[in-house]
């Protein structure tokens, strides 16, 4: 070992990524709604799919009887009871969407056809328990458990 220096598969102290095995808690809970929405397709008769990349604009693929559906999966685990659930969409392109399902914990789930959704949409507020008082925007709570809009 003369002169040569040791070789480390260590973090460099400069790196400013996470460290192997720490990603952001958000992403843990965000897969966890999708295996809950993928259990109830699956629990449906569906097939489902997911992709390989985190970076597509559907969560999961299913597919039940020739019918495909992409499925958007938005979930939330601590959902407000007095004002509503407030569910960010983000920067999405709903022509590559069939279906958003929003997950609220406990098993409270929303099936929502994109062609129902505003044309620019991208946040909204989902009232399980009530509303408190009478708000103006679009009202979503029909599509709360409408699993059978799935079917075509």
């Amino acid at each position: 070992m003369s002169g040569k220096k040791p070789t480390s598969t260590g973090r460099s102290p400069r790196s400013r990524r996470r460290p192997a095995g720490r990603t952001e808690p958000n992403f843990f809970k965000g897969r966890a709604g999708e295996l809950l929405v993928a259990a109830k397709l699956l629990h449906l008769g569906y097939d489902v799919y997911f992709p390989i990349s985190d970076r597509t604009a559907v969560d999961l693929i299913a597919t039940c009887n020739q019918q495909t559906l992409r499925v958007q999966v938005k979930s939330r685990w601590d959902p407000v009871k007095n004002r509503g659930t407030q569910v960010l969409l983000g920067k999405w392109d709903p022509s590559l969407v069939d279906v958003l399902i929003v997950y609220l914990h406990p098993a409270i789930y929303y099936v929502i056809p994109v062609d129902e959704l505003e044309a620019g949409r991208f946040s909204f507020c989902l009232f399980p328990y009530g509303r408190g008082r009478k708000r103006s925007g679009q009202c979503l709570e029909q599509f709360l458990g409408r699993w059978d809009l799935l079917k075509a």
